[in-house]
């Protein structure tokens, strides 16, 4: 396939082309464009002998100039500030004129990051290194410029030893870049653009700064609906109105495949609304506001955007961000540490941190973290370090800094794989000083908390005294009792009626609760007594009265008389409603005795006796 076809170059004019301006907003279709690019370099060190803006094509392209250098001079490949990662390859090789007399021509495929940008094309060489299908690496030899060749009357297509580059764009169409004829061209000198969106037609010259990357600043309108963008850091930011920045500017058409192309947030940067003068850095595409230079030491490059993108987050990231710098599986969990902010406010965060479907726990992210402050700027308190309760195995552990502000999502500030492990066993033994109690007297209860691991004592926990009637199932808390530096409990427990007991440790994050053996306590009723007289004559009589503690209203006590080593009941009282009792009785019989009052026990209490009384009767 022939590359050339039977043109004559022009000769060096005697006049300078100026630079042609940015065209201004051109209505039409949209043109199929692509983000990615590459700069076109000179390949030969020479000067411009033929301008790009009305020389001819002799390979279909979108633009082409002329470059002379000295006689066999090499020709090199050139290329520069590839947007991602450069494949080139060798599409064809012909004569460059049907009669063959204007040397050799070669054309190279370029694609960047998988996508095909277009072809280059290099005409009148001699000695070519590279055939069809070829690899060729960026600055590689192609060969020499052609010299000497013989010409064939007026069907010559070549009168000098010069390069002829040729571009053309796959989608939309290539630039060239601002040249004036005689111009010098050395090694780095860029001649043009391959890809990006920078020409809406043959024949145009390239924005200042297209050559150095995607253009920083530059307008662009989507065709299909009018929306026009600023490229800032890469990535469009919609402009709402012209007033924004004084009125129309000049923009390039695109399509929704270009725009769908760029990044979707800018590189890391500063942008300035353009009426406020509000500066925002942009991090990772989150945006927040500065208040001063002075921390970057001075005015930094920027891009001037619409306030209103600024404050809608158009291709800005306003949701928390922050980084998962540990976690770790401990006994009872995991042990997060990190750090979280909201660009929407310098105040401390709250985290929610998610395993395993769940919410696990929530916390205000505060910690001093002065590292942070260094790289942001914003302050130090940011930071997190948390355990978070999980029950043993494996967790995919998520912590998610809650949204302010303008974002409406909670995104995760990392992940981490983590194995919680079990809890540490404790035990509790415990002790009551006595067994049996009467109404309204205590007992001493005592115990002591340990590791089961290792037998350490634990000192400072909480220790919860409980009890329940006896023989009950529902346990009540009573006071709650701080260990002391050798992990012992020891405290005073006063029952009302008969009552187990028992120590509770309820744990901590990574230390199992425990529960000490049950220890029962029996009340004994509190019976008192007295009597009318402690000595009578045969025939008189003798009042005996009390009460019993608790209340045991409409229960009967026992007056018992002890007599060979026996106590016998003589006479039952039921105890009135305030549970007291009175009775009287005649002492027939010339014969001292010893008296008391016995109550028996029942459900709630045992049996109690009251002070013994001897009554003396002569």
């Amino acid at each position: 396939m022939s590359v050339g076809v039977v043109l004559r170059c022009r000769a060096l004019a005697a006049a300078t082309v100026a630079a042609i301006a940015v065209p201004v907003v051109i209505a039409g279709p949209a043109i199929a464009a692509t983000p990615e690019q590459i700069t076109i370099l000179s390949p030969v060190s020479g000067r411009v002998t033929s301008h790009p803006s009305d020389h001819h094509f002799g390979d279909s392209g979108h633009w082409s100039e002329d470059i002379a250098a000295s006689d066999d001079a090499p020709v090199y490949a050139r290329f520069a500030r590839a947007t991602g990662s450069v494949r080139i390859s060798v599409e064809a090789v012909a004569a460059a004129c049907r009669t063959g007399t204007g040397g050799q021509a070669i054309r190279l495929g370029v694609t960047v990051d998988g996508v095909r940008l277009g072809t280059v094309s290099y005409l009148h060489l001699a000695g070519l290194r590279k055939r069809a299908g070829d690899a060729v690496a960026p600055g590689e030899q192609l060969g020499v410029q052609a010299t000497g060749l013989p010409t064939k009357g007026n069907e010559s297509c070549w009168t000098g030893p010069h390069v002829h580059l040729e571009a053309r764009n796959a989608s939309s169409y290539s630039c060239y870049a601002p040249v004036s004829l005689g111009q010098s061209l050395n090694s780095g000198s860029a001649v043009g653009v391959l890809g990006g969106a920078y020409a809406n037609g043959v024949r145009s010259v390239c924005p200042a700064g297209a050559t150095n990357g995607l253009v920083e600043g530059l307008f662009i309108r989507n065709a299909a609906n009018g929306r026009v963008y600023r490229i800032a850091g890469g990535a469009p930011i919609y402009v709402s109105t012209w007033d924004a920045f004084g009125g129309p500017k000049p923009t390039y058409d695109v399509d929704d495949a270009y725009l769908r192309a760029l990044r979707p947030w800018p590189r890391d940067m500063f942008l300035r609304g353009s009426r406020s003068g509000r500066v925002f850095r942009v991090v990772s595409g989150h945006r927040y506001h500065i208040d001063s230079w002075t921390p970057y030491g001075g005015v930094q490059p920027h891009v001037n955007v619409d306030d209103w993108s600024l404050d809608h987050c158009d291709h800005l990231r306003c949701t928390p961000f922050g980084r998962l710098d540990e976690a770790r599986g401990v006994p009872g969990g995991a042990y997060v540490r990190g750090w979280a902010m909201d660009p929407d406010t310098t105040d401390p965060v709250t985290v929610h941190v998610w395993a395993s479907g769940q919410n696990r726990r929530s916390f205000v992210a505060n910690v001093s973290r002065p590292d942070v402050d260094n790289a942001y700027h914003r302050g130090s308190r940011f930071g997190f370090a948390h355990t978070v309760p999980l029950p043993p195995g494996e967790h995919v552990v998520c912590p998610h800094p809650i949204n302010v502000g303008q974002g409406s999502t909670n995104p995760s500030v990392g992940c981490a794989t983590v194995t919680a492990l079990p809890k540490v066993s404790t035990s509790l033994s415990s002790g009551l000083s006595i067994s049996t109690v009467t109404y309204g007297a205590g007992a001493k209860f005592v115990g002591t908390l340990r590791r089961r691991d290792n037998g350490a004592v634990l000192t400072g926990a909480p220790v919860a005294v409980q009890s329940r009637p006896l023989g009950g199932s529902t346990w009540t808390t009573a006071k709650t009792v701080l260990t002391s530096s050798t992990g012992r409990i020891e405290t005073t427990v006063t029952p009302k009626a008969n009552t187990e007991y028992r120590l509770h440790y309820a744990g901590s994050f990574s230390l199992a609760s425990s529960a000490s053996t049950i220890r029962p306590l029996r009340v004994r009723t509190r019976v008192s007594l007295t009597s009318s007289a402690t000595s009578v004559r045969v025939g008189g009589a003798v009042t005996f009265a009390g009460t019993v503690a608790p209340g045991h209203a409409g229960q009967g006590v026992n007056l018992q008389r002890y007599a060979d080593g026996v106590w016998r009941t003589v006479r039952t009282v039921t105890l009135s409603s305030t549970s007291t009792y009175r009775t009287t009785l005649t002492m027939n019989s010339r014969t001292d005795f010893t008296w008391r009052v016995y109550k028996p026990g029942d459900a709630d209490h045992v049996a109690g006796s009251s002070r013994s009384v001897r009554i003396a009767v002569a």
